[in-house]
C-alpha cells in the first residue's frame, strides 16, 4: 500500500522548499549540489527535487546521500518524475526510518549485512572481528546512496 496521499503538487512542493531558508536542509543541499559529480545533471533541477523532498518530508529533511540518488534518477527521467520516484523509493520501498534521525531502517540493513557475512563468509567475519574492524562506518554510505556511488555506473544503473 502506497503511503502517498493526495497533497500538494510538485510545483507547490518546490516553492515550499525554496521558502525553507532557515532550515539546515537548504544549507546542506546547496553545499552538496556540486558534489554528486554526475555529468549532464542540471544542478538547478537537482536542487528543486531535493528541496521539494525536504518540504514534503520535514521529519527527514535532507540527508547528503539523497543527492546521488536524485541525480541518478534525473539522468533517466524528467524532473517531476524523478521527484515522485525519489519519494517512492525513500517513503515506500526502503525500510521506515532509513533516513530519519534514528536511522533504524539503515541500522537493520547493516546488521543483516553483518549476519550474512558471518553465515556466508565466516572466515572473513572472524578475521574482521579479530582485527577489531567494524564494517558499519565503511558500508553505511553504500546503503544510504543505494550503492550508486560505490559500484560502477553501468552496474548500479542497470538495477
Amino acid at each position: 500500500v502506497s503511503k502517498r496521499t493526495r497533497g500538494p503538487s510538485y510545483e507547490e512542493l518546490v516553492l515550499a522548499g525554496k521558502n525553507l531558508d532557515h532550515e539546515e536542509a537548504v544549507r546542506v543541499i546547496q553545499a552538496d549540489l556540486h558534489r554528486t559529480g554526475m555529468e549532464g545533471v542540471d544542478e538547478a533541477v537537482l536542487e528543486n527535487v531535493l528541496l521539494a523532498f525536504a518540504a514534503k518530508n520535514p521529519k527527514i529533511g535532507y540527508c547528503q546521500s539523497m543527492s546521488f540518488v536524485a541525480a541518478t534518477l534525473l539522468m533517466y527521467m524528467e524532473e517531476e518524475s524523478a521527484f515522485w520516484t525519489l519519494c517512492g523509493l525513500l517513503e515506500d520501498i526502503l525500510p521506515e526510518d532509513y533516513f530519519s534521525e534514528r536511522m533504524s531502517g539503515l541500522r537493520a540493513d547493516l546488521r543483516v549485512l553483518q549476519k550474512l557475512l558471518s553465515e556466508e563468509i565466516p572466515e572473513l567475519a572472524e578475521h574482521l572481528d579479530l582485527q577489531g574492524i567494524d564494517l558499519s562506518p565503511i558500508t553505511v554510505n553504500w546503503f544510504l546512496c543505494l550503492f550508486l556511488n560505490t559500484l560502477p555506473a553501468d552496474w548500479s544503473h542497470r538495477v
